[in-house]
């Protein structure tokens, strides 16, 4: 197989990460934090980001402020091997920003969207997608004005023999809607997590929720955290473990499973293989400050399978 290549669409913006936080916040009250650190944010960047690390060609279609912000993105996806051909600097809006409040057992964010929100399905070309194996796209809920025309976008991609993966992330309004249902079907690969597919199969567990799902989406994966991730494919089952690691910040954990399972699969892996690279990815990124590290190669990934296979929760 000759190397993948990948387009991702979808937002852009740098993480303000602050972890070793003594206690949780609330009105009124100061809390001191450990560490602050800035790293590339944002689930499609960091999804693109980690996919580079392991080998493929990955291209990312995002909008951004022409802003120092918007620069340091620039620049880091640059460092690390994406190619930023394709954003698209917004002369109306700034770059978006994401504080993260992270916490050993997940993170709290807080998103300014900017420019975020205002992707559209024109901006990603017929022309763009020509000569791509696969497309990505993360964020949906934050990508109100992509929602308009997803489905005409991804049907553009599947005449042109992409698969696709789907990771809508969190809905800050809370209701998992916007058509999410009808836009499932076009997807080959669904990539939520735990709380995300319960709400969106409005079920009470993930095996509810998988089971909801599987004459829908031909492939759906959900993230379980500690717990490792499960996959249903069609009537198919399978659970996998997840890694036993220090916590250092869970911010991009989701999306470096995202980029581990990806790669696996369009690689010829089988399903239980994709998800312990999944897993795998998510772990190493957990272990670090930062949503794209963790790794810097797929030799590094498979060192670390082989040397903690025996040690999964």
């Amino acid at each position: 197989m000759g190397k993948l290549r990948v387009l991702a669409a979808g937002e852009l913006n740098p993480d303000l990460i602050l972890s070793q936080v003594q206690g949780l916040p609330e009105f009124g009250q100061e809390r001191v934090a450990g560490v602050f650190e800035m790293h590339l944010g944002s689930s499609t960047a960091i999804f693109a980001a980690q996919l580079s690390r392991l080998g493929a060609e990955v291209s990312l279609v995002a909008r951004i402020g022409g802003d120092t912000l918007g620069e340091f993105c620039r620049e880091r996806l640059q460092e690390i091997g994406v190619d930023t051909s394709l954003l698209i600097e917004d002369r109306e809006s700034g770059t978006g920003v994401t504080v993260s409040l992270s916490y050993p057992q997940d993170r709290m964010l807080i998103t300014y969207l900017g420019c975020i929100s205002r992707l559209q399905e024109s901006d990603v070309t017929d022309e763009m997608l020509d000569g791509y194996d696969h497309m990505h796209i993360s964020s949906y809920y934050l990508q109100t004005s992509l929602q308009r025309g997803i489905t005409r976008l991804l049907q553009r991609a599947k005449e042109r023999g992409l698969t696709i993966s789907l990771d809508t992330g969190d809905d800050p309004a809370g209701k998992f809607e916007a058509n999410i249902l009808e836009v499932l079907p076009l997807v080959d690969y669904f990539l939520p997590n735990e709380r995300e597919l319960i709400a969106i199969t409005k079920t009470s567990d993930y095996r509810r929720g998988l089971e909801s799902l599987k004459d829908r989406v031909p492939t759906i994966a959900v993230k379980l955290g500690s717990k490792g991730a499960a996959l249903q494919q069609g009537d198919e089952f399978i659970y996998v473990p997840g890694f036993t690691i220090e916590v250092a910040d869970t911010t991009g954990a989701g999306d470096s499973f995202d980029a581990g399972f990806i790669f696996a699969r369009l690689n010829g892996l089988s399903l239980r293989e994709a998800l312990v690279w999944g897993n795998a990815c998510g772990a190493l990124c957990a272990a670090n400050i930062g949503g794209a590290s963790g790794f810097d190669s797929a030799e590094a990934v498979r060192e670390f399978i082989a040397k903690e296979a025996g040690k999964c929760t």
